[in-house]
């Protein structure tokens, strides 16, 4: 996700190396495309969603590794929950090398869910040296976990990013798809982590069926991810007020956030979006280190009890719960705030 410290760390005259990974390049140059960044190195990382999660992580380990000892960096920041941040958190550590984490801090009640993401995040914040929790309550899990040192509120960079966002003309697929929904509302699916992989996946898309059979005036839209193990269950899914896409670039997914009169997701990020704009959401997680958002009216956590999510989704297509947007999870500073830190950090270790 790009994140407007990059440039503002620029603008404080800190010489700033932006690293892809390798990891989902398509997905990855549409966020170039859209926020107008060009990363200054590349890993060199094939076929990613066909290795194995421990080859995933010791090439891009061996990558990273690489990546630093050429540019020699003073710091390096990570991003999330991601097996890249994990990844570049341990190749920097073995390097003895600063740490930087956003989003540090959030927290599930089980180490293994959600797999691998608590765990991850959960190695990362014993490398860092800075953590940048996006709100009081990551924070105090921090604080829980014995890290009091360097913890900063800074709210999370997914608002800079939605505050960002240019209000283009639609593209002719979005136009194609506003066309499909017309005048009937409109029910928004994500879906990808790896415990919805296999029956609770085939499960969703037949309560995806009974929710367009006994709702007249509803359509659905799938932007359906490109990893096999959803794509090849999902492409079987067939029904006329089903429709699905290719996963979309940032921008018209936003639209069709904006769009949606309910979304269902097992996405963190989503559940944060749609928290800040103000939408009802049904989350197919048993639990979420985003439990702020569990406090608005129009936020649910359905796991994988699919009865209950059609019984939601029709109640709440005739009536809909209160939602407006939020400020939860920040103000849209964070980046500011961010690049301010590092800023004062470096002029403090250099004793400037």
């Amino acid at each position: 996700m790009w994140s407007p410290y990059v440039e503002l760390l620029k603008n404080n005259s800190l010489e700033t190396i932006l690293i892809h990974s390798g990891q989902h390049d398509t997905l990855g140059l549409q966020a170039q495309k859209t926020f107008n960044i060009t990363p200054d190195y590349y890993c060199s990382l094939i076929d990613d969603d066909k290795l194995k999660l421990g080859d995933l992580v010791s090439k891009l380990i061996s990558e990273f590794t690489k990546a630093f000892y050429k540019i020699l960096p003073d710091l390096i920041l990570v991003h999330g929950d991601t097996t890249t941040a994990f990844s570049a958190s341990v190749a920097a550590f073995l390097q003895n090398i600063t740490i930087g984490h956003i989003e540090a801090g959030l927290r599930t009640s089980r180490f293994e869910y959600p797999f691998p993401e608590e765990g991850y995040r959960r190695a990362i914040s014993r490398f860092t040296t800075l953590h940048f929790a996006p709100t009081p309550k990551s924070a105090r899990n921090l604080h829980e976990e014995n890290i009091h040192k360097n913890v900063y509120i800074c709210g999370n960079t997914v608002v800079d990013a939605l505050n960002h966002i240019n209000h283009t003309p639609d593209s002719m697929e979005l136009r194609k798809i506003r066309d499909f929904i017309g005048i009937n509302k409109m029910i928004l699916v994500t879906c990808h982590r790896r415990e919805s992989y296999g029956e609770p996946l085939i499960n969703l898309c037949n309560s995806l069926k009974n929710i367009a059979n006994n709702n007249k005036y509803v359509n659905i839209v799938w932007p359906v991810h490109n990893n096999p193990r959803i794509y090849d269950t999902v492409k079987n899914l067939e029904h006329e007020k089903i429709l699905l896409v290719e996963p979309q670039d940032y921008n018209n997914f936003i639209k069709l956030l904006h769009m949606a009169d309910i979304i269902i997701t097992d996405s963190g990020g989503v559940m944060e979006e749609s928290a800040v704009i103000g939408k009802p959401t049904l989350v197919l997680r048993s639990e979420t280190e985003r439990p702020e958002a569990l406090e608005l009216d129009s936020v649910r956590l359905v796991a994988f009890i699919f009865n209950e999510l059609e019984d939601l989704v029709n109640r709440w297509l005739i009536n809909p719960p209160k939602s407006e947007p939020s400020n939860i999870f920040g103000m849209g500073d964070s980046g500011i705030e961010i690049a301010e830190i590092i800023n004062k950090y470096f002029m403090e270790k250099h004793g400037n």
